[in-house]
């Protein structure tokens, strides 16, 4: 999995909000997929932000 910077997942929820754009068109554009188009905007609609949030799951350490 590829962690996007915050600058790119701004720009592209932007190019949607300034209507530059389809998720389709802008997922081709930004080389990103669909579904993380859509993540992005689902996260800026949920919390008003889209930078990452913290990891989860994985192996514990004991």
């Amino acid at each position: 999995m590829t962690a996007y910077s915050t600058d790119l997942r701004e720009r592209v929820v932007r190019a949607y909000e300034k209507e530059d754009g389809l998720i389709r068109q802008l997922a081709y554009r930004y080389e990103v997929s669909k579904n993380t188009v859509q993540a992005w905007l689902d996260l800026k609609r949920s919390t008003g932000a889209v930078t990452a949030l913290p990891a989860r799951g994985g192996k514990s350490v004991n």
